[in-house]
């Protein structure tokens, strides 16, 4: 996110949630799509450093939406991962799906 630099204070967990709140509307959404509880959300919202942070990412417009793009690509890549070891999916659709994979590292790396 713009603007956003993990201390390493957050786990990884707590960093795809601060993503998925800044990219969903409600804390519900947002918890649905990281797979935690709710209430565990919550406690992580009210915690200062975890809370400085949502609002760092929430003021920067730019943060916003590279936040969504960042969550979306983490569950496309997702995606392809389960496509690419499904043995049950035909295997030029686990092809194609590692050609993306693939492609997608070598834009990024």
């Amino acid at each position: 996110m713009a603007g956003y630099r993990n201390s390493r204070k957050l786990t990884h967990r707590q960093e795809r949630a601060l993503r998925a709140l800044v990219a969903y509307p409600t804390v519900r959404e947002a918890a649905r799509a990281v797979e935690i509880p709710e209430r565990t959300l919550y406690r992580w919202i009210g915690q200062r450093e975890f809370r400085i942070l949502l609002e760092k990412a929430e003021e920067d417009p730019l943060g916003v939406d590279q936040a969504r793009r960042q969550y979306l690509a983490d569950d496309a890549l997702g995606v392809l991962h389960q496509l690419m070891n499904d043995s049950a999916v035909p295997s030029p659709a686990r092809i194609d799906a590692a050609k993306v994979f693939l492609e997608y590292l070598r834009q990024t790396g």
